[in-house]
């Protein structure tokens, strides 16, 4: 900035003027004053953050105030670095920085999950505010109650307290029940139907051990990895019995399954009738 003084002289009759031009040379930069790193909600725009920094200088009224990014400028990531800058009339600046976070919402619909056709099972969702929660196709609340008959992904919607929303699924599996055909009789006479015992699925559990009783007791068979196929029980005792004949005859016998681990079998003891 320059200013020009006009000096005069007089002795009481003549007179004159000289002008001096005086140019303040501003050489400090003004003084900027931030505001502390800023958590923001759900915004996808930076804010206009000009009308809450103040700069003062030396010499200049009024100083101008730039921010970078710009207001406006897409947001980008969880956390920002703000550059706000002081300028006067001379070109001096300084500038300041802060940060701006993206606070964050979660929400967790829990871990997938596997039950037996039939079976109900609790959905509960956690999130890291408060809020609602809505989840597709089953009802507004953090815990739902569902039978799904076949596997099915349900999805849970949240929104907080300040407008935020967050979504998270989980995956209910369901087991068939499969179904157990065993029947419960059989007539060993040679003709190439039903001339065994057949008991439906067991060769998928050979860890196994069948056994079989007459009506006083006795053990009159027993195999281990009975399989429907060459390890059955046709009518035929493998145990010593006190009537001597190995071909059993007709009548009501009982059982006694052994299989280690889980399996689908509805009866692993009762009864069995041979019908010659």
């Amino acid at each position: 900035a320059s200013t020009t003084i006009v000096w005069k002289y007089s002795d009481g009759i003549n007179e004159s003027q000289q002008n001096q031009t005086i140019t303040i040379a501003d050489t400090n930069a003004p003084t900027i004053h931030c505001i502390a790193n800023q958590t923001v909600s759900c915004i996808s725009k930076v804010p206009n953050y000009t009308t809450l920094v103040s700069a003062t200088d030396n010499c200049d009224i009024s100083v101008m105030l730039t921010q970078s990014p710009l207001p406006g400028s897409p947001f980008v990531g969880e956390t920002m670095k703000i550059t706000m800058t002081a300028k006067d009339d001379s070109g001096n600046s300084s500038d300041c920085s802060f940060t701006i976070t993206q606070a964050t919402v979660t929400v967790d619909a829990g871990t997938d999950t596997t039950i037996k056709e039939g079976e109900s099972i609790q959905l509960t969702a956690t999130a890291s505010n408060t809020g609602t929660f809505e989840w597709d196709t089953v009802g507004v609340g953090s815990s739902q109650l569902v039978s799904p008959n076949e596997t099915t992904t349900y999805t849970v919607f949240f929104t907080a307290s300040n407008g935020c929303q967050a979504q998270d699924s989980i995956t209910i599996t369901v087991e068939k029940n499969q179904k157990d055909d065993t029947k419960y009789g059989f007539s060993p006479n040679n003709d190439g139907v039903n001339d065994f015992w057949k008991i439906d699925t067991i060769e998928q559990y050979p860890d196994n051990e069948v056994y079989i009783y007459n009506r006083w007791g006795d053990l009159v068979f027993s195999i281990k990895n009975y399989d429907n196929a060459g390890n059955v029980f046709s009518g035929v005792a493998n145990r010593k019995r006190s009537m001597g004949a190995d071909v059993l005859p007709e009548g009501t016998y009982f059982f006694d399954i052994k299989i280690s681990g889980t399996h689908h079998l509805k009866k692993t003891k009762g009864f069995l009738v041979v019908k010659r």
